[in-house]
């Protein structure tokens, strides 16, 4: 065939590829991704049959512009078989122009028809001595030699590996610190070498000297870092368990290979000797009351163990326990512990030695005295009779009407024997007062002999203090014909400017009178009879005593009506 014959089928060859190539983007683009092997572009039209002439024309290469000396690559490089023979490794190889990178051909196994694409990725090897060097590939042929197109001649900088790093913010460790005490360090460095820092390279943050003082002297990269990207390792220091003065520095360094780059200041710190234990302990309320509850809080710092010992003065009680560094608890005071307060003496232990703390507790509750009392010794059946007991607060709370202490009958508790079982305060009583307490008691129907005796009370505590003596009253029965006398008021306690009512009635009479302590003269009532009245402002806290007498032919009998007033409570508009 004549040369113009192969010019011109060449010519509509490239022409056709070119067109191709534009048409077909994303499967050359595949094929410059994929692993070495044959890629299958689109068919273009074959060279005369009768051309046996081999040819290649360069498809797709791939080199880095830089290397280190001695460095391992794989680069890509790729020829189209633009004739009609076949290429098939045993006799065709992709050789090296230039023999500097490890091997000077490359095989390859299977075959490359016409329009195939020999892709490579070999591996190959930088020159060990820096400089730049050519990097070219041509196809050839055993016993033929070189043919075809060769590749553009890209020139290679081969270096010299540079480790470097630049300091940058430093979050510095404490000046003082406790044995075993952790904090928080952190340390940014610049890349400023021409490699990559990767943990599997060996690249990380060293202390310097190697020493295991602060825990440990290794921390590792968290992520590869390229030249001109920087770094933060953030870690814990632990404080030696021995007090003294300790160093600390950090840099770079690729194990077992080089330090290098700027490494932080020298940073001289005290591990102070172990604080001694400190201990905490409140109690809400600090008083306790009885049948109240109460929270009880504490905690430590420095300490690793704690214990409390506690003793109930006058009762001989003790317990030890072993409590939680911190934590808290609740209860309910007994009244059993009014009177006896106790002693609570906390022990903290840790390095620093043993630290106690003492805490006093008291339980504040209800606490009464008898004082004197008027009882008659002597009653008539079904007559009323009027009482005093007076009673001296001897514990730490007042009593008042808001908490409903009242003096209630005993012997046995709560008993209606004399038609009452409670009477209530007037008043607030604080503690070291005196309370005289004023009820109209009404005699049994049977004759015989009765106990009467009171006590102090309350709802929550029942019954406390001292109750008063037991007074024997001897009731008689009513004589035939004598007079009987009943008188009582309402509300039992009168308050200043409001009304109230007496009621009385008589049997066997034949005059009722009534006397009372603040007037000097005596009314003669009907033998029953009500009336109502206002009970005057001049009245509060001054009680009033009435003496009422029923007279009749088989005799008289008395009895005395004590009326207390209390003041009116005041109103803001």
């Amino acid at each position: 065939m004549s040369g113009q014959k192969k010019f011109a089928g060449r010519w509509r060859l490239f022409a056709l590829w070119l067109c191709f190539a534009a048409l077909n983007l994303g499967a050359i683009g595949g094929a410059q991704a994929g692993k070495p092997g044959t890629v299958r572009p689109a068919i273009a039209t074959p060279p005369d049959p009768e051309d046996q002439t081999p040819d290649a024309a360069p498809f797709n290469i791939w080199v880095p512009t830089t290397l280190f000396v001695g460095q391992t690559f794989t680069p890509k490089i790729s020829f189209r078989n633009m004739g009609n023979p076949v290429w098939t490794g045993y006799s065709y190889h992709v050789g090296s122009l230039y023999d500097y990178w490890g091997q000077p051909r490359l095989d390859f196994g299977g075959t490359i028809r016409f329009n195939d694409v020999l892709a490579l990725q070999p591996t190959l090897v930088a020159p060990t001595t820096p400089g730049t060097y050519p990097f070219a590939w041509q196809m050839m042929y055993d016993g033929g030699g070189f043919f075809g197109s060769t590749t553009q001649v890209y020139m290679i900088n081969v270096v010299v590996p540079k480790n470097d790093a630049a300091l940058g913010a430093v979050s510095a460790p404490p000046l003082l610190m406790r044995p075993g005490e952790a904090r928080l360090v952190s340390v940014t460095l610049t890349n400023t070498g021409n490699t990559t820092w990767s943990a599997a390279d060996g690249y990380q943050l060293g202390f310097v000297g190697d020493a295991m003082t602060w825990g440990g002297h290794r921390v590792p990269l968290p992520s590869s870092v390229a030249p001109n990207g920087a770094a933060t390792f953030s870690f814990y220091i632990t404080a030696p368990a021995m007090s003294g003065i300790y160093t600390a520095q950090w840099g770079m360094l690729r194990e077992s290979v080089e330090w290098f780059g700027q490494q932080t200041g020298v940073y001289s710190i005290k591990v102070q000797p172990p604080q001694p234990p400190q201990i905490s302990v409140s109690r809400t309320p600090s008083t306790m009351q009885a049948n109240q509850s109460f929270t009880l809080n504490w905690s430590t710092s420095n300490a690793t163990s704690l214990s409390r010992v506690c003793t109930a003065n006058g009762t001989g009680f003790t317990s030890n326990d072993s409590m939680a560094l911190s934590g808290a608890s609740s209860g309910t005071a007994s009244a059993a512990w009014v009177g006896y307060p106790s002693t609570c003496i906390w022990s903290a232990s840790g390095p620093g030695g043993t630290s106690t703390a003492t805490e006093m507790m008291a339980t504040a509750g209800y606490g009464a005295e008898f004082v004197i009392q008027s009882v008659p010794s002597t009653m008539i059946a079904g007559q009323t009779y009027q009482v005093s007991v007076t009673m001296k607060n001897t514990g730490a709370l007042a009593w008042s009407a808001a908490n409903n202490a009242q003096l209630g009958t005993t012997g046995p508790a709560n008993n209606i024997t004399w038609g009452l079982n409670r009477v209530p305060l007037s008043g607030v009583v604080l503690p070291g007062q005196n309370a005289q307490f004023v009820a109209i008691v009404k005699a049994p129907v049977a004759a015989g002999a009765y106990n009467l005796q009171w006590q102090m009370t309350e709802p929550v505590s029942g019954a406390f203090g001292n109750p008063s003596a037991n007074v024997r009253v001897d009731v008689l029965a009513a004589a035939a014909g004598a007079p009987t006398l009943n008188v009582s008021h309402a509300p039992t306690t009168l308050t200043s400017g409001e009304n109230y009512t007496v009621t009385w009635s008589s049997t066997n009479a034949t005059r009722v009178t009534m006397q009372c302590s603040d007037a000097n003269y005596s009314v003669v009532l009907r033998n029953a009879g009500q009336f109502s009245a206002i009970a005057k402002p001049e009245w509060a806290g001054a009680p009033a005593v009435c003496t009422w007498t029923a007279a009749g032919p088989a005799g008289s009998v008395t009895l005395q009506d004590t009326m207390t007033t209390q003041a009116a409570p005041a109103y803001c508009n």
